[in-house]
């Protein structure tokens, strides 16, 4: 009596994953944390510049300018992330991603803590 593998070609098997073949656990814990911080700082910046919004309006003249003031935001970002992303291609995320956070830090500390008008 044959039996027959439930696959005919073997390369049509599912890969088993041993122990050897999964990433240490290190490096999982160090990928999500990144993956977290950079998902926290664009949560940051959404929320500055959502509270900042109703004051850059009322300095520019009225709402009427609202749509303007979300277009640029929004056009800003949409050119800058290709921007960055094939910069981070051609020279490495190690490289690329701190000048970005430092970039963001020193566009936003001297704010906070400054005193109301």
């Amino acid at each position: 009596m044959e039996t027959r593998a439930p696959f005919p070609d073997p390369a049509l098997e599912p890969p088993s994953q041993t122990a050897r073949d999964l990433p240490p656990i290190r490096n999982v814990v160090l990928i999500i944390a990144g993956l977290m911080t950079g998902m926290l700082l664009g949560a940051i910046d959404q929320t500055i510049v959502a509270t900042a919004s109703p004051t850059i309006i009322s300095e520019l003249g009225g709402v009427s300018l609202y749509a303007w003031v979300f277009s640029a935001y929004i056009l800003t970002q949409t050119v800058s992330m290709p921007i960055f992303g094939k910069l981070s291609d051609l020279y490495g995320r190690k490289k690329v991603l701190p000048p970005r956070i430092s970039n963001f830090h020193l566009r936003f500390d001297p704010f906070r803590g400054s005193p109301e008008h």
